[in-house]
């Protein structure tokens, strides 16, 4: 392929994402702009008890 600046290439982006933490699912968001920036809203928190939590933290501070 040879783009150029300019160039637009089409892509899917699925309306939600899961946000993991250490291969943990913890939250599920859409995607969106802040101040510019991409960024992610937070829809709903999947590890809602601290023990899911702590152990996806534990698991992505040992990599």
């Amino acid at each position: 392929m040879k783009l150029r600046k300019g160039d637009v290439l089409a892509i899917d982006i699925p309306e939600t994402v899961s946000a993991h933490v250490g291969g943990v699912p913890v939250m599920e968001c859409s995607y969106g702009t802040s101040n510019g920036r991409l960024a992610l809203r937070v829809e709903k928190i999947l590890a809602n008890t601290e023990t899911e939590l702590r152990k996806a933290s534990l698991h992505d501070r040992s990599k």
